[in-house]
Parts: structure tokens; C-alpha cells; sequence
């Protein structure tokens, strides 16, 4: 009897964004297998006619390429098997161990990265790229199999990095980056949970150096004389409007857009974990929006990104405000006599260490920045209290250090 295949988008269990599986039904002897190929799609990116991914996905030659390699290779597994007249089963056919398939972490990670972009999350595939390339090159670039990356691999793993004089905290970056990969391989069936070595295998942390400004500091800052309209001015009023709003994370506040500003309040969400931000836009932190506010027609609330960028030029404009703005609170810190090496981040950690020296509490504390930790009861009456509590601890904050 004829083997015969189709490929479809498994529609039942949608995976977010609206993408959805694609998998191979081999069929053989009236009995059927369903084989998944580890591809994400769009409705819009299948054509269920031609059985091929569309142009318009960045990566459909890639994919279309792959997805025939499994085709063959049960094609010819089927062959072999009569040829030497020996009996077989779908479940025979189905078991495809050609490790350049996308059943690899190598093509997994590939078809992940190409989803992310075709969706304008360029910050999250570079941290997966950049991950994945790491540990592909440590396998000398072969073809690795989710059942290959075990206990014993990733310490091997983590060892070359850390000989290779890469930060502690660096390899944890790395290693949840790895994770979270073979987590959405688990979700997507292309390797079994009795595989997952992160039971065993534990990312390791060290405490770092604290990247935070006492109120006495941050003082010094915002009284420090600098000549209006200058670079050096300019990086100062970005630093003190992320501390201003509790520390947002300078991506965020450079994406700051018009619609972002509604009823006295900065509303959006965070890049890094998607949550909804509601901060009380205060006087201070609406004084300095008010000196790029140039126009009603105007994007943006800050003079970095520009209507029309595409998510990749975007990324790399807020990565060079980022390094500039750095460069310039290197001297400011200077010039005030601060001995650290002030960066964008000090605005988050600050704003939580004067927090802290008012006699917040760390639950509040988490809330207000956004973190999932803390006790769960304590986030249940603050979301009873609404914004309340948050915005009069901002105001205590920001009046410790302009007063």
C-alpha cells in the first residue's frame, strides 16, 4: 500500500500571536502518525494548497528545505524497508533521526529566532541568537539533539565559558536563554519532558556590586549646572526621567509614544516581560517631557526613534542612545564627585535603594518595579488599593532627592 503524506497547521491548540504548529500526517496501512517539524506559523504564512510556507515568511526557503528533508527521508525509509522485504509500520516511518532536521536545537533555535523578527521582537531573537550561537559553536558547530543537551553537556558547557574568562553572570544570561528554548521544544513535542536537564542542571548567580545612588548622590545630579541643549544635558534629563518613573528601563522610555501619555499617567508595556505599566506622571518627570515636546504630530515623547523605523534600525538607535547616554553619566558622575561607574541602569536600583531607606517595604518595592517576586497576599491588596500606594511612594522618592 502507498504511503502518502500531508502537512497541515494544527489548529486545536493555538501557541500565541496566532501561530499555530505545523505537522506531517504519514499515513500507511490506513493507520495514521502525526510527526511535528517544530515550525511556528501564521494562518497567513501556510498555503495548506501547495503545501509550501509562503515568501512571505522571512525564513520559508529555509523551512520549505527542511520540511522536504523529512519527506525524504521517510520516503527513503520506506523504500528500504521493501527493498529488503521486511515489514514495517507507520510508527518505522514516523521515527526520523536525520539530525538536520528541524528536531535539532540548532534548526529549533533557528526557526524561533526567524519568528520572533517576522514579529518585531528583535530584542528577545537577539538574546536567543546570541545564546544559541554560543552553544553551537561549543558543539563545533554540529547538529545538536535536545536529548544530546544533558546534565553532564551543560556543565561541560558552562566550564568552557567560565575558562573562557565570560562573567558568572553572564553564562546564567546564556544558560535561561537555553532554557527557556528547550522549554518551548517540550510545549512543541520535539523532545519529551524526561529529557529536560534543567531538573538537575542549576543556573548559578553571584551577587554583584551594588548599581545604586544614595539620595545624597542622586542630589547631585540633578543640581549639577549644565549648559541647556548640550549631549551631557540631554543624557542627564534621560536619566533623571527613568528614575523619575521608578526606574523604567531606557528601551521603554525611549518608546514612549503620545498615546503612551492619557490622563495624567505613562501607560505601557514593558519590552522585557510584556507587563502593563501605569506610573503617575509627576511634576518633575513632566517638566522634562515638556522640552521635547515639539509638536502635537510628534511620535515619540523623546528625540531617539523616529516614525517609520523598522524594529531593527529602532534597536540600534536606542542601543547607541543607551552608550551615549552612558558615556556622558561617566563625567557627570565626575564632575560630582561620585566614585562608581554610573550607568542607565543606577536610575532603577537607585530609585529602589531610596525606596528601601524611606522604609518601603520589599513587597512594595517589587511592586512598584514590576518584579513577580514578593509575598503574593501583599499583591493582592495592592491591586485592591489600585495605584495609590505606588504613586505616593514615587512622590516620597523623587522629593528625597530634589528637595
Amino acid at each position: 500500500m502507498a504511503i502518502s503524506f500531508k502537512l497541515f497547521l494544527d489548529e486545536r491548540t493555538a501557541k500565541g500571536n496566532g501561530q499555530y504548529s505545523l505537522k506531517l500526517r504519514v499515513t500507511y496501512n490506513r493507520k495514521h502518525k502525526v510527526v511535528p517539524l517544530n515550525v511556528i506559523l501564521q494562518k497567513e504564512d501556510w498555503n495548506s494548497t501547495t503545501q509550501k510556507v509562503k515568501p512571505s515568511h522571512p525564513n520559508a526557503k529555509l523551512i520549505n528545505i527542511k520540511v522536504n528533508q523529512t519527506l525524504n527521508e521517510i520516503q527513503e525509509k520506506a523504500l528500504k524497508y521493501e527493498t529488503l522485504e521486511k515489514v514495517y509500520t507507520v510508527d518505522d516511518l514516523s521515527c526520523t533521526n536525520n539530525p538536520n532536521t528541524l528536531t535539532t536545537f540548532n534548526a529549533f533555535a533557528e526557526n524561533e529566532i526567524a519568528s520572533l523578527m517576522n514579529a518585531g521582537r528583535v530584542g528577545n531573537a537577539n538574546a536567543y541568537r546570541d545564546a544559541s550561537n554560543k552553544l553551537i559553536r561549543f558543539a563545533s558547530n554540529k547538529p545538536i539533539r535536545f536529548e544530546n543537551i544533558d546534565y553532564k553537556f551543560l556543565e561541560q558547557f558552562t566550564q568552557s565559558m567560565l575558562s573562557d574568562n565570560i562573567k558568572v553572570n553572564t553564562v546564567a544570561i546564556y544558560m535561561r536563554e537555553i532554557r527557556a528554548l528547550y522549554n518551548k521544544a517540550i510545549k512543541a513535542d520535539i523532545v519529551e519532558q524526561k529529557y529536560y536537564p534543567f531538573s538537575k542542571y542549576k543556573i548559578k548567580t553571584e551577587k554583584t556590586i551594588s548599581r545604586a545612588l544614595t539620595a545624597k548622590e542622586m542630589k547631585a545630579i540633578v543640581k549639577l549646572g549644565l549648559e541647556p541643549n548640550t549631549p551631557i544635558w540631554h543624557s542627564r534629563n534621560y536619566f533623571l526621567l527613568s528614575f523619575y518613573l521608578i526606574g523604567t528601563n531606557f528601551s521603554d522610555l525611549f518608546k514612549l509614544t503620545c498615546s503612551s501619555h492619557v490622563d495624567g499617567r505613562v501607560i505601557f508595556n514593558r519590552s522585557k516581560t510584556h507587563k502593563v505599566y501605569s506610573i503617575k506622571l509627576n511634576s518633575s518627570a513632566a517638566g522634562i517631557l515638556s522640552i521635547y515636546k515639539t509638536s502635537l504630530a510628534s511620535h515619540y515623547l523623546l528625540p531617539v526613534l523616529s516614525i517609520g523605523d523598522n524594529p531593527d534600525i529602532a534597536k540600534k538607535k536606542v542601543k547607541q542612545a543607551i552608550k551615549t547616554t552612558n558615556e556622558y553619566l561617566s563625567k557627570i558622575a565626575e564632575q560630582c564627585k561620585i566614585e562608581k561607574e554610573v550607568t542607565t541602569y543606577y536610575a532603577r536600583y537607585s530609585w529602589a535603594n531610596i525606596a528601601k531607606s524611606l522604609g518601603y517595604s520589599k513587597d512594595i518595592i517589587s511592586e512598584a518595579l514590576g518584579h513577580s517576586y514578593g509575598l503574593a497576599v501583599t499583591g493582592i491588596y495592592l491591586d485592591n488599593y489600585g495605584n495609590e500606594i505606588i504613586d505616593a511612594a514615587n512622590e516620597k522618592v523623587i522629593a528625597a532627592v530634589i528637595k
